[in-house]
Formats: structure tokens, sequence, C-alpha cells
């Protein structure tokens, strides 16, 4: 190995170091943030952050993702659902896009609430389920609450995992908590109209 390759083996090599370290000290910084925080907990891996809840609350989970050229920072927030029948969901803000699929004739499941029709694209795998599901002011509620928090997109399979994903500018501690128990409040949400249904 040549002389110039070897400075820069050595500036990447450290510059490594240096990143890792500081990703050490903002993910411990964090967790002391959070140490007895009766809502959530840290993972303890030093080296990854990763947020989930604690007990009795709904299992949930958020990590921060994305940050290269063709992959934008962002927040993945995961939970899941029990829903009867099992329908798939997908949740997005309105927008030019979402205008001009339904001008191609891919429809979008409106739930005749014109603000809320106007504010979000729904989408589902059963519209009359989606409907009854989204139609009760509860659950609308809580994803009006959930989409104030930068999210893009809110999806649930028919498995019934959530899968969220907001904007990140960097690391803290407060953002991902909020969209953690944001998202946990929709899961309960609509878990409890489901229940009322099935009643």
């Amino acid at each position: 190995m040549g002389t110039f390759a070897l400075i820069i083996f050595g500036l990447l090599t450290t510059f490594i170091v240096i990143g890792t370290a500081a990703q050490r000290r903002r993910i411990d910084r964090i967790r002391a943030e959070l140490a007895g925080d009766p809502d959530v907990e840290v993972a303890p891996d030093r080296t990854s952050l990763k947020l989930h809840t604690r007990p009795p609350r709904r299992t949930a989970h958020v990590v921060p993702a994305g940050g290269g050229k063709n992959d934008p920072s962002r927040w993945d927030i995961y939970c899941s659902v029990h829903l009867e029948p099992s329908t798939t969901l997908t949740l997005s803000r309105e927008g030019f896009f979402g205008k001009l699929r339904e001008a191609f004739g891919s429809e979008d499941i409106h739930l005749g609430d014109a603000e809320f029709d106007r504010t979000f694209t729904v989408r589902g795998s059963d519209a009359g389920a989606v409907k009854a599901l989204l139609s009760n002011p509860e659950a609308k509620r809580a994803i009006e609450a959930l989409f104030t928090g930068q999210v893009w997109d809110v999806g649930i399979d028919a498995r019934g995992n959530v899968h969220g994903r907001a904007a990140r500018a960097g690391l803290d501690a407060a953002t991902p908590k909020w969209l953690l128990l944001a998202l946990v409040s929709l899961g309960d949400a609509l878990e409890a109209v489901d229940a009322q249904q099935l009643a």
C-alpha cells in the first residue's frame, strides 16, 4: 500500500472512530434523559438508538433510519394491532401525487368528512372496514394528532403490523418518544373501535 493510500485509510479510520464515539455520546445522553421515564426506555445497545415502550403500554419501538442520498433521514415507528376482520390500511397526507392518482382513476377511500378527506389519503383492502374504523371520532383524533408530528405515512398490513415514518432532523429524546406514544394511541383507538363494532 502506497503512502497516499495509507494516509487516506488513516483519515477514514479516524473519522469512523470519531463518528462512532459521538454517536455513543448522543445515545448515552438520550438514555440519561429518559432514565426512569414511565412510558419509554432506550435499548441497551450503545451503537444504535432504539426506544421502546414500557409495560403496560402497547409494545412498540422507534428507530432512526435513512440519511443517504436517496434515503431521507427519518424515524421508523412500529407497533401492532389486532383488527377483525384483518384489513390493510395506509394513511398519508393528501398532496399533489394523491390528487394525480385520483385523476388517473386510482380511488382513495373517502369517509364523507370533507376536512378529513381533504387532509388525508386513505387506502385499504376493505373500504367498508376502513370507513367503519376511521369514521370513529376517537380514531380520527388519534390520526390527526399523530400527523402533527411531521409524519409522512402510516401503514397496517394484513397481520396487524403497523409501520409509520416521520421526518428526522437529528437524534434527540423528545421527538421519538412523542412519535412512539402517538402511534400507540392510534393503535389503542383502532382496537377500541374494532372491539365496539364486534360487541
